[in-house]
C-alpha cells in the first residue's frame, strides 16, 4: 500500500487523470469556459477554444478509434462557405487546433475544411483520410444526409450544435447551468462504430 503523508499526493494513472480533466471540465470549469450567446447567427453554446480541448478528451475515451485511423487522427470542419456563422466556427476550430494541437491515443491530430454545399460530403470524407466530423452551425441543411455518409464510412461526429445531436450526430457539447457538459446519442455513435467506454457515458447526459 502506498503512504501518503500530509504533503503527498498518491500517483494517479494517465488514463484517471484524463477523466478527471474532463470531470473538471464538465462540472467544475473555471473562466475559460464560458457559453457564447445564443443566436440565430450563433447556434454553439460553447466558444470553440472551449470545445476543441475537450473533443479531444471525449475522443480518447472511443475504444474504435485507433484501430479506425492511421497514423494520424484528421478531424473535419464541415462548413457552408455561404454562411458567416459556418464559416467563423470554421476558423476558430482552425484557430483552437493551433493553439492546443493536443495527441489522440498517442497520435497527432490534423484538421481539415470540408464545405458541404461545394464538395461530396462522401467524396471529401474518403480522400482526405477523416476519422472524425466536426458539424458547425449549418443553415437549411438535413442533418440525416451527413449522418447517412458517417455511419456508412464509420467516421465519428461531433458538434456544438445541441439540437444536432438529437438528429443523430454522436457527440456534442452544450451548456448547463453555464458549464459544459457532454451529450452522447449512444444509438448514433455505434452507427458510427464509435464505442464509448462506460466511464464517459456515466459523466454524459445520454440523448436518443
Amino acid at each position: 500500500m502506498m503512504r501518503t503523508g500530509r504533503n503527498t499526493l498518491p500517483r494517479v494513472p494517465a488514463r484517471r487523470r484524463t477523466l478527471l480533466a474532463l470531470v473538471l471540465a464538465c462540472g467544475l470549469a473555471g473562466a475559460g469556459a464560458t457559453a457564447a450567446p445564443n443566436s440565430f447567427e450563433d447556434e454553439s453554446g460553447l466558444s470553440v477554444a472551449v470545445q476543441y480541448p475537450l473533443i479531444l478528451k471525449i475522443l480518447q475515451f472511443d475504444r474504435n478509434l485507433a484501430a479506425r485511423s492511421g497514423d494520424e487522427i484528421v478531424i473535419a470542419a464541415v462548413y457552408q462557405g455561404r454562411y458567416r456563422a459556418s464559416t467563423r466556427v470554421r476558423d476558430e476550430v482552425h484557430r483552437a487546433a493551433e493553439s492546443s494541437p493536443g495527441r489522440v491515443a498517442d497520435l497527432p491530430v490534423r484538421v481539415v475544411d470540408i464545405d458541404i454545399e461545394q464538395t461530396s460530403l462522401r467524396d471529401a470524407i474518403k480522400s482526405l483520410g477523416v476519422d472524425v466530423v466536426y458539424v458547425a452551425p449549418l443553415r437549411a441543411m438535413d442533418i440525416a444526409s451527413i449522418t447517412a455518409v458517417t455511419r456508412e464510412l464509420g467516421v465519428a461526429t461531433v458538434t456544438g450544435v445541441e439540437d444536432y445531436v438529437h438528429e443523430g450526430i454522436s457527440v456534442g457539447l452544450g451548456v448547463r447551468q453555464e458549464k459544459p457538459c457532454v451529450l452522447v446519442n449512444l444509438d448514433a455513435s455505434k452507427a458510427e462504430g464509435v464505442d464509448f467506454s462506460s466511464r464517459l457515458l456515466s459523466l454524459a447526459q445520454l440523448v436518443k
